[in-house]
């Protein structure tokens, strides 16, 4: 699950909504890794991972928010290799599905991987794509005479003065206000209560200097390589 276009993302809001029950085939597995690791399982979702040299039995293990997923993810390198999962409590739900929940695989035969996903990453980026285009605008206008552009990239708002040397005012001076401002609109669609603060709000403050000269003018080449941490 890694788009809010994703079927995946699409039934979990059902279900977290309320509108839509989890397969009671996954009921058990969910209530072993909630109750094994203290966690809210949103949804449970099983398939098959096709490339053009195999396939295997992919589960997706989705919980609700950013904090209980980061208990299976990691970044660290081992021997060389990057090991995005934690690979303790991953083969514990691994040994757990193939000894009380092989039932739920379709294809026993082929090997099975397990992925982790967010529900919340993915419903904060659609609660920031939900911000009417004219919301922008309208802050842009009430901002002052150095604000250039205001963009809303995903989860992160950015602020762009004219020159680098205008970044640090900007900063000062409209800071709270766009945050106050982005809060708001957030909090209308925000069914889940994941924004609770208006300092959660990300904002980013550059200058058009800088990106005239480092990013080649693209707001694409820009978004790709200087906004990526924020998301």
């Amino acid at each position: 699950m890694v788009s809010t276009a994703d079927r995946e993302y699409k039934e979990t809001k059902k279900i977290i909504l309320k509108k839509k029950n989890l397969n009671p085939r996954f009921q058990k597995l969910k209530d072993y890794i909630s109750k094994e690791f203290l966690v809210d399982v949103a949804n449970i979702c099983v398939d098959v991972c096709k490339t053009y040299k195999r396939k295997d039995n992919r589960i997706q293990i989705i919980l609700k928010t950013n904090k209980d997923c980061e208990k299976f993810i990691n970044h660290q390198y081992k021997n060389g290799v990057l090991n995005f999962f934690d690979t303790e409590n991953n083969k514990k739900i691994y040994d757990e599905i193939m000894t009380n929940h092989k039932d739920i695989i379709k294809f026993p035969d082929l090997k099975t991987f397990i992925v982790y996903s967010s529900f919340e990453q993915l419903a904060v980026e659609e609660l920031y794509n939900s911000i009417p285009s004219k919301v922008i605008k309208e802050l842009k206008k009430e901002c002052g005479e150095e604000i250039w552009e205001v963009k809303n990239f995903l989860s992160l708002i950015c602020i762009m003065c004219y020159k680098n040397n205008q970044i640090n005012l900007c900063k000062d001076k409209y800071r709270s206000k766009i945050q106050k401002t982005i809060y708001q609109e957030l909090k209308k669609n925000d069914f889940y209560d994941f924004i609770t603060d208006y300092n959660q709000i990300n904002i980013k403050f550059d200058s058009k200097e800088n990106f005239d000269a480092n990013y080649e003018g693209s707001f694409l080449l820009y978004k790709m390589n200087c906004c990526v941490d924020f998301l």
